[in-house]
C-alpha cells in the first residue's frame, strides 16, 4: 500500500499541471452540474429555483438592493436553524446577518447604535 502511495504521490507531482488543467477544463464545461449539485446537496432547491429568484428579485440583494460585486452571484440567505430559505443575498449582506448569530436583538442594538453616533458624512 504504502509503495502505491509514494507511486501516486510521484506520478501526481509530475503531472501536476496536466492534472489541473484537466480538471479546470471538465469543471468549467460542468460549472451548472457542480452549481445544481451544491444548491440541491446544501439548500434543497433546484437550479431552476434559484434562477427563478434571482429573476424575481432583478438579480439584487433583498436587504441592500444592490448587484453583487464579488463574482456575480447572490447568495442563498436560509435559516440555520430550520433550513428554510429565505431569499438570495449579497455576500456583504449575507455574511452581516451570519456575523450577528441571525440575532434579531443583535441587529436592533447595532442601528441603535449606528443612530446614537450618526454623523452627516455616515448618512450617505
Amino acid at each position: 500500500m504504502a509503495k502505491n502511495s509514494a507511486y501516486n504521490a510521484e506520478w501526481y507531482a509530475k503531472n501536476k499541471d496536466r492534472v489541473l488543467a484537466t480538471h479546470k477544463k471538465w469543471s468549467d464545461k460542468n460549472k451548472n452540474y457542480f452549481r445544481g449539485w451544491h444548491l440541491k446537496r446544501k439548500y434543497g432547491i433546484t437550479l431552476e429555483d434559484f434562477e427563478r429568484m434571482n429573476l424575481a428579485q432583478s438579480g439584487r440583494c433583498a436587504i441592500c438592493m444592490e448587484m453583487e460585486l464579488d463574482n456575480g452571484v447572490l447568495r442563498v440567505d436560509h435559516n440555520h436553524s430550520t433550513g428554510k430559505v429565505r431569499q438570495l443575498l449579497c455576500s456583504r449582506c449575507n455574511q452581516s446577518i451570519g456575523l450577528s448569530r441571525e440575532n434579531v436583538l443583535i441587529l436592533r442594538n447595532m442601528i441603535a447604535y449606528l443612530e446614537k453616533h450618526e454623523t452627516p458624512a455616515t448618512n450617505s
